[in-house]
């Protein structure tokens, strides 16, 4: 994961995980977003890291280098607890790369 929000996040990776996640690795069309399941941890106290099961949708695709692209998944549901934990996580980020 290279970026989170509240609304997705942003994730790194090679040509072989592409091409498994994204038919024909061509970039999602809008409407024809891609259904993925996530699984990220995130920490809620120092130390203490929380697994967040969340659906969502591939809606963009880009290669930045050789054999590596960007994926951005923007979220649609959170299983249990998951989408506080990402709203305080993000809300602790924003608060300390303020100051």
């Amino acid at each position: 994961v290279s970026n989170i929000s509240r609304t997705g996040l942003m994730v790194l990776c090679d040509q072989d995980s592409v091409r498994k996640l994204v038919p024909g690795q061509k970039t999602p069309a809008p409407g024809n977003w891609i259904s993925v399941t996530t699984t990220f941890s995130v920490p809620v106290v120092a130390n203490q890291p929380v697994s967040v099961i969340a659906g969502g949708n591939i809606v963009h695709m880009r290669r930045i280098a050789r054999d590596q692209f960007q994926l951005g998944i923007q979220f649609s549901e959170f299983e249990g607890n998951g989408f506080e934990y990402v709203n305080n996580y993000v809300s602790k980020l924003l608060s300390t790369s303020s100051h």
